[in-house]
């Protein structure tokens, strides 16, 4: 009884995979030397960063996901293959959705971009570190802290005290 109920719950996720649920969507050029790849609330946050780096001559675009699971692996490596380089913009630590990403599809970002000290990230501080990496010829760092310097300033003045 309980292998049906698991393949039952199974041909369950199959069928929201195959219709139900929608991809994540491509905005920007299709030609982007970077892809800012994002869940939930990081859209608009991405899409500025876009925007700020088209001003700055460097050409990005956002791959946005509104579900982070089921994943359909057949239908993403087909979206990621034409993708120049990849980066995973998350607040946490450890890059959760990139290792979902991960074990789901076998699919790895170039880089992970990851703020974790209880504030969003900014669109500048994500474009920042994008021209940066793009002036080193794409060979900086592959996981990337971004540490609000108000809160970094204010944990310093505390060790003086």
């Amino acid at each position: 009884m309980r292998a049906a109920m698991v393949n039952k719950r199974m041909r369950k996720l199959d069928a929201i995979i195959k219709g139900e649920i929608e991809a994540p969507k491509l905005y920007g050029p299709q030609d982007a030397e970077i892809t800012l790849v994002c869940w939930g609330s990081h859209k608009g946050i991405a899409l500025d960063a876009m925007n700020l780096l088209a001003k700055e001559g460097v050409k990005a675009n956002v791959l946005h996901f509104i579900y982070v699971f089921p994943l359909n692996a057949k239908e993403l490596k087909k979206l990621f293959k034409p993708l120049n380089r990849t980066m995973m913009v998350e607040n946490n630590r450890t890059a959760q959705f990139a290792g979902v990403l991960r074990e789901y599809t076998g699919l790895r970002p170039d880089y992970k971009l990851l703020k974790y000290d209880a504030r969003q990230f900014f669109p500048e501080e994500i474009a920042a570190e994008v021209k940066k990496l793009k002036e080193s010829g794409w060979k900086g760092k592959k996981e990337i802290h971004v540490l609000d310097k108000f809160e970094y300033d204010y944990l310093q003045a505390a060790k003086v005290q």
